[in-house]
């Protein structure tokens, strides 16, 4: 088996797996911190503040704890502000993910299996020729300037 990242053959038990892919523990890590700048920077941009609070980062540390990847604990903020429309307030941190992180799942699957069914659709395209109308149907010729003098003589 190979890394993901960058290709190298890996050993059972060397491996580190995110997600569903397996990388070498190197690009792992580089990974992980990579995630890890995305999320403080998404929650520094959701929460409209110059840094995450130290009660964020309990949260974040207790929810690595519990299994999350730093990139589930991300789409899962910007699930709720995109999708479920909520307002953020850093007083309260983060502690919403746990309640909704598996109707992100849920909701990235289904985006993902209807982007999938959207590549297989062929789209026909057809030429149609439309003639312009004849200026002969409209009434042009009908209508001229009406000399108000003749018609109503000088006053």
């Amino acid at each position: 088996m190979e890394c993901r990242e960058c290709k190298v053959k890996i050993e059972d038990g060397d491996e580190v797996i995110l997600g569903n892919s397996k990388f070498c523990s190197g690009c792992a890590s580089k990974i992980e911190e990579s995630d890890r700048q995305q999320l403080i920077a998404t929650i520094i941009k959701l929460y409209n503040i110059p840094q995450p609070t130290g009660f964020m980062f309990s949260q974040i540390k207790r929810f690595r704890e519990e299994g999350m990847h730093y990139r589930n604990i991300r789409m899962t903020l910007e699930y709720m502000v995109h999708v479920l429309h909520f307002k953020m307030n850093p007083k309260y941190g983060i502690a919403s993910v746990r309640n909704h992180h598996d109707d992100m799942i849920k909701y990235q699957k289904a985006r993902s299996k209807k982007a999938l069914s959207n590549r297989n659709i062929n789209y026909e395209v057809k030429e149609i020729i439309t003639s312009k109308p004849d200026m002969v149907h409209m009434q042009y010729n009908k209508q001229k300037l009406i000399n108000m003098e003749e018609k109503y003589g000088k006053q």
